[in-house]
């Protein structure tokens, strides 16, 4: 059974485990802590509130928008003059050092040679392009030329210069891996830290119930929305309209996410017991109107659980 303190905003006794008794209280005590702040506009002298300073910098886009085009039209000013300044490109930071001479090189010739090293097959012996030959007078000359022309600020084009991936399908592929990757992991955090108004709402009959939980435990691949660690149980709740009541919805006119839904239910429900955890599934419509059966039912599989455990012991 755990303790009770006093919530932070209304001083209300709650569980030891939370801050706040409820969403209003969590989001009076977020307005409590707002600051007045400038905005970044350097013609605007408007103030606003903020709850995160390093977050919020403008009062409007439109300040952003305008303060942002300054700042490119002096990006490309600083750009003309470093030009004007170096008609022949600008000069490379290790032009006439060498490793006897400067730190620096003698650092990146070290990881340069422990890298050759480490790949022997690579940069060395026949595997190596340039294995037997060697570079003509021309072909020198060639490269010479090539490279002053390609250097621009900062140092040599790289070789996606000018190109889009409307125009290279290298760069469409890497672009659509990226995106991919990206979207995937977002999604990953951001279905781990969402709970929904059907899972708060248990949360409190669990704490009602002084029964210890974790939220959301992941078990091969599969989100639970409960997992309770005293007993080895798992718990869904599951939303009527989304997961199909049978009580309300009929399987003839059901719409695709909700027979997707419906299936992802039947391969949690087979993984749970694969690896050997109690599922339990509670509907919305139950939670909501037979409040006291859901109770017993948990009460009832803690009862079963503490059975089988004396029964082994």
């Amino acid at each position: 059974m755990s303790n009770e303190k006093k919530c932070e905003y209304c001083e209300k006794i709650i569980d030891e485990r939370r801050k706040y008794c409820d969403k209003e209280c969590y989001t009076k005590s977020r307005i409590k802590e707002r600051i007045t702040v400038k905005c970044k506009h350097p013609e605007c002298d408007n103030h606003f509130d903020v709850i995160n300073i390093g977050k919020a910098k403008y009062c409007s886009m439109k300040c952003k928008r305008t303060d942002l085009i300054a700042l490119k039209l002096a990006g490309e000013k600083h750009s003309e003059t470093i030009k004007e300044r170096y008609p022949d490109g600008f000069p490379n930071w290790n032009k006439g050092k060498t490793k006897k001479t400067d730190e620096r090189l003698i650092d990146f010739g070290s990881k340069i040679s422990k890298t050759k090293r480490d790949n022997p097959d690579k940069y060395f012996g026949k595997n190596h392009g340039m294995y037997g030959k060697k570079h003509t007078d021309e072909s020198k000359i060639k490269m010479s030329e090539s490279h002053n022309t390609t250097v621009s600020l900062g140092g040599q084009k790289s070789w996606n210069t000018g190109l889009t991936k409307y125009t290279n399908d290298k760069l469409l592929l890497s672009s659509e891996k990226m995106s991919r990757n990206w979207l995937s992991e977002k999604r990953k955090k951001s279905i781990e830290h969402y709970t929904s108004y059907l899972e708060d709402t248990f949360s409190i009959i669990l704490l009602e119930l002084h029964i210890n939980y974790r939220k959301q435990k992941r078990i091969y691949g599969k989100l639970f929305d409960f997992y309770l660690y005293d007993y080895n149980i798992l718990v869904e709740v599951d939303g009527d309209y989304w997961h199909a009541n049978p009580a309300l919805y009929e399987d003839k006119n059901l719409k695709d996410f909700q027979i997707n839904n419906k299936k992802n239910d039947i391969l949690k429900n087979e993984i749970a017991k694969k690896y050997g955890y109690t599922l339990i599934r509670f509907w919305e419509y139950d939670i909501h109107h037979n409040l006291e059966q859901v109770k017993m039912k948990l009460l009832e599989e803690i009862r079963k659980h503490n059975v089988c455990q004396v029964v082994h012991d």
